[in-house]
């Protein structure tokens, strides 16, 4: 595809009014496009690997909170916590 080096000559009504030394050629390129199909879906794929494994670290972190919450020993004494030492 050829584009002229100033894009407001295409506007100009003339689309022939700039000279062929003005002219500039842009390739297309397209191996990096059909190359990253498979990369897009190995970085995808370790991405929710490393989700998972979050995952399950937060799943097991709750799980001990629970445990230690459950394995608390219960105040039974009434009085223990009315008195506050203040001059302390």
């Amino acid at each position: 595809m050829i584009f002229p080096a100033n894009p407001l000559q295409l506007l100009s009504g003339n689309s022939l009014a700039f000279s062929p030394k003005t002219q500039y050629t842009y390739p297309m390129r397209i191996e990096g496009i059909s190359n990253d199909g498979p990369l897009q879906s190995v970085k995808a794929e370790a991405v929710m690997r490393v989700v998972s494994m979050a995952l399950s670290n937060q799943e097991q972190q709750g799980r001990n909170l629970m445990q230690m919450m459950n394995s608390a020993q219960v105040i039974t004494d009434p009085a223990l916590g009315n008195r506050i030492n203040i001059l302390a």
